[in-house]
């Protein structure tokens, strides 16, 4: 991973470092620039370069976490069994929608309920990827079709 540091040095002048590995602690995130052989501590912006000369970092780009923050989804179940997808769940299903694997939508139904049946004869054999929303939270599972 590369990742474009600033670095502001005490004097005014600015230079340029690319952190090729971060380590984290419950304190502090630590840089490791390739270039110089240092880790860097990036939680704090002080740190000695060398005689009296102190450097701050500032990250640049998007600094943001990968992820979402709200990962909670209502329990359902689904089976499959003579080629009907049964899907249950103690929230209300919105809706379900069937795809090949070519991202071509091949079934969707409104479902309003707390239970859905899908016939899936009309389907050839193969491998599909099923999107269910309940409570305006999408997840997305695999059905094989035989």
């Amino acid at each position: 991973m590369k990742v474009g540091v600033i670095i502001n040095i005490g004097s005014g002048a600015m230079s340029f470092m690319e952190v090729t590995d971060v380590f984290e602690t419950d304190n502090a995130t630590y840089f490791y620039d390739g270039e110089s052989q240092m880790w860097i501590a990036g939680d704090n912006p002080l740190w000695p370069l060398g005689g009296f000369e102190h450097a701050m970092v500032s990250l640049y780009g998007q600094c943001t976490t990968l992820g979402i923050g709200d990962v909670s989804m209502s329990p359902f179940t689904h089976y499959t069994k003579n080629n009907i997808l049964h899907i249950e769940s103690a929230d209300l299903i919105q809706e379900v929608a069937i795809y090949n694997l070519l991202g071509q939508q091949v079934i969707s139904e409104r479902i309003q309920s707390n239970s859905s049946a899908l016939n899936l004869n009309t389907l050839k054999d193969g491998v599909y990827l099923t999107k269910v929303n309940i409570n305006e939270k999408i997840q997305t599972f695999r059905i094989i079709v035989k």
